[in-house]
């Protein structure tokens, strides 16, 4: 029902600070994504939070939590050197770096929807964590 975004000049970079109510009738719960883009454009810090709709807020058990990249079919990833790491590869060569913290990063099988053709297997990076009643997941995508 509720939906909130907010952008504005941070320094010299951007940031955007979004919300939604969408869990909160089932779990109690808001989502809230602030991005903040570096003027270069080289970097993007993301924080997603789970918090209680109506403050503090203890769930009867962990609710598990995924933030998912999905990636075209001409990109791929591989695991980084450092843990919560992943290595991005892009059609014409440039390399990117996820790095997270607050969940494990894995790389799994995705479908890509945005093509002409129909859906087509890609690759996808998530973030899994679990939400007792507030989490907070942050990472940074960053040319490598």
């Amino acid at each position: 029902e509720r939906v909130a975004c907010e952008l504005r000049e941070v320094g010299s970079g951007l940031m955007l600070r979004a919300s939604h109510d969408g869990y909160a009738t089932r779990y109690g719960l808001v989502h809230v994504r602030v991005l903040l883009l570096a003027p270069n454009g080289e970097s993007l810090d993301g924080e997603d939070t789970l918090e209680g709709a109506k403050g503090d807020l203890r769930l009867t058990h962990d609710l598990p939590v995924a933030v998912h990249f999905h990636l075209p079919p001409h990109a791929g990833a591989r695991y980084g050197a450092a843990q919560g790491t992943a290595e991005l590869t892009l059609r014409n060569g440039e390399r990117w770096r996820l790095l997270a913290a607050g969940a494990a990063l894995t790389i799994e099988t995705g479908t890509y929807f945005a093509e002409v053709l129909g859906p087509l297997q890609a690759q996808q990076v998530v973030l899994r964590t679990v939400c007792y009643g507030a989490a907070t997941v942050r990472w940074r995508l960053e040319r490598a």
